[in-house]
Parts: structure tokens; C-alpha cells; sequence
């Protein structure tokens, strides 16, 4: 067993070039048990989004699941059928191939938990408002767009 406080995981602050996507994250999971991802079957942060800030992009997995459970002030929840808000209390999941996005919009931060389940190596993004495929995204070896290509291109 292993048990640790949020006050001592790291927090480590994320943020875009213009700063859009801004965030205070600590990697629970990795402080828990190492920081190989491999020895865990989930994946567990916490997280704090400033005022108008989201934590990535929308976009969807190919292969993970994630489940959010929020813990303070008010959020928005970006996903195919719309925007929907949440607050402290509210769970929201997510499976592979449902597109989202978490924006901060209130006053206050943020907070939530994010548990995915862990398919490291296995798991690629798509973020349908810029056409681009991040592959094996935890390790970003590479971000790509899609062009269009002949069904037997590079096949003959």
C-alpha cells in the first residue's frame, strides 16, 4: 500500500505559447508508485485550471478512458452533442473516441481529478478542430495532420 498527501506531490505548471492551455498539475500516480507508467494500470492527476484557461485542446483518444471528478468551482464541458457545466461533486467520463475539452470560465480555479487507464505506448489523439493526430501522445512522437492519400498509395 501506498499513501501520500496532494500537498506532497509536485505541482507543475503547463502552459501554451500564447497561453490558452495553462494548468497546475501533480501527477498523483507517478508519486504514488515511480515514474514508470508502466507499473501502474491507471493514471491519476490533479488538477487546477486558472481563469479562462483549458487544460489541452479538444480532442479524443484512440484507446483511453477518462473519468473527472470534480472537486472545486465551475467548469465547462466541451463534447460532441454540445457544452455542458459542471461543478464540486460532478463525475463526468469519457471513452475512447468521445471528444472533449475542460474550460475554466468562473472566477475561481478548477479543480478536479482526471483517472485514465494506463495504455501506454498504445493510445493516439485526434483534435478534430485542427486536423492533427498527436501519436503515442504521452511521449509526443509526433504530432501530424492527415492529407488525403490514394487507398493503394505507398501499398505497390
Amino acid at each position: 500500500m501506498s499513501t501520500i498527501s496532494i500537498d506532497q506531490v509536485p505541482e507543475v505548471k503547463r502552459q501554451s505559447p500564447k497561453g490558452r492551455y495553462r494548468s497546475f498539475r501533480r501527477d498523483v500516480s507517478a508519486a504514488l508508485s515511480g515514474e514508470n507508467p508502466a507499473a501502474r494500470p491507471f493514471e491519476v492527476q490533479w488538477v487546477s485550471l486558472p481563469t479562462g484557461a483549458s487544460l489541452c485542446p479538444y480532442h479524443e483518444h484512440s484507446a483511453e478512458w477518462e473519468h473527472y471528478i470534480f472537486v472545486s468551482g465551475e467548469g465547462r464541458v466541451r463534447h460532441p452533442r454540445g457544452t455542458d457545466t459542471v461543478h464540486a461533486g460532478d463525475h463526468v467520463l469519457f471513452a475512447p473516441g468521445e471528444a472533449h475539452q475542460i474550460t475554466n470560465e468562473a472566477a475561481e480555479p478548477l479543480i478536479y481529478y482526471v483517472i485514465a487507464n494506463n495504455v501506454e505506448g498504445s493510445d493516439n489523439c485526434f483534435y478534430p478542430d485542427s486536423g492533427k493526430w498527436a501519436m503515442d501522445f504521452r511521449k509526443h512522437d509526433g504530432i501530424f495532420r492527415r492529407t488525403e492519400a490514394d487507398y493503394f498509395d505507398g501499398e505497390e
